[in-house]
Formats: C-alpha cells, structure tokens, sequence
C-alpha cells in the first residue's frame, strides 16, 4: 500500500499491460523477432530453455514445450513485476535479469560471438519486445491506447531497458 512502483495505474504502461492475453502474444511476437538477430538466435540455441538438449547438452533445434512454457513464464512474471510491483520488487527483478544476461556469452555454430549486454544486440531485442508489446496491445486490447499513449508507452518502457543496462534505447 502506497507505493505506485515505478509507473503507478495511471501509467501507459499499466494500461498495455493489464490485457495479460495482449501480452503473451507479444512474448512469442518478440522472441519471432529477435531471433532475426543471429547472435540472439545463437545465445538462445546455446542458453534458452526453449530447445531440447542431447546428452551434451547442446541444442537439438527441437522445440521444447515445458521449456518454452517455463522460459515464457518467466519472461511474463519478470515483466508484470516490474509493471505493476512495488518499486522495491522491481529493482530486484532488474538485478537478478541483468546478472543472468551477464551470463550469456559464446560461441555459436560458424563461429559467431555473441555477449547479452552487447549493446546493439540488446537494443535489438529490446526494441522487439517494446514494439511487440505496443502493437499486440493496439491490435487486441478492448479500448486501446491512441497515438499519444502508445508514445507514452515506450517512453515509459526504457525505463525498464535502461535498469537492464541498455543506453541509447528508442523512446
């Protein structure tokens, strides 16, 4: 009781959030998206849950439900936490998603280097979910936001991106 968070129900953010339908959607727009990005496709490969694994515990390429189940899951809680939690719970969610970010570095197939916290690579994926994200909600939210409030919207959302550790993110 009395703390707004870091946007508070008045919020852009609040708004695209709350239609939590909207919001899966936007998760499998996003990680469709991202996956154009080939270092992003091979830290998935190399780190998500999503593919299944062989004895070596190398990808398969084989879609891995409960994996995808359990990667979305988290993905859906991080960010409903950080749009609707007390400020104290989103600054721990930030920390936590930003030192296992951290963590992903490699070597993909062809030799291609990959590093989360690469700033081009973030702001690709970041601005894949922001885009995502706004355009679910205009195509499926009951009453959505207009034109100003979509632009709210992302402004609101590097906020997010920027505790993550992204610089120079669109708003």
């Amino acid at each position: 009781p009395g703390d707004r968070g870091w946007f508070g129900p008045d919020s852009a953010i609040w708004r695209v959030f709350d239609h939590q339908q909207a919001t899966l959607l936007a998760l499998g727009v996003a990680a469709a998206i991202e996956s154009a990005y080939p270092e992003t496709e091979a830290a998935n490969n190399d780190h998500s849950r999503v593919w299944t694994r062989d004895a070596q515990g190398k990808s398969t390429g084989r879609l891995s439900v409960s994996g995808n189940l359990v990667r979305r899951g988290h993905t859906m809680s991080f960010f409903l936490g950080c749009v609707f939690g007390p400020a104290e719970v989103v600054e721990k969610l930030c920390r936590t998603v930003r030192g296992m970010h951290g963590r992903v570095k490699g070597t993909g197939a062809g030799g291609l280097v990959y590093d989360a916290d690469n700033p081009h690579i973030f702001r690709w994926n970041y601005a894949s979910l922001a885009w995502a994200f706004a355009t679910t909600h205009e195509k499926y939210h009951p009453d959505p936001l207009d034109a100003r409030g979509i632009d709210r919207f992302y402004r609101e959302f590097t906020r997010i991106g920027e505790a993550l550790g992204g610089s120079d993110l669109p708003a």
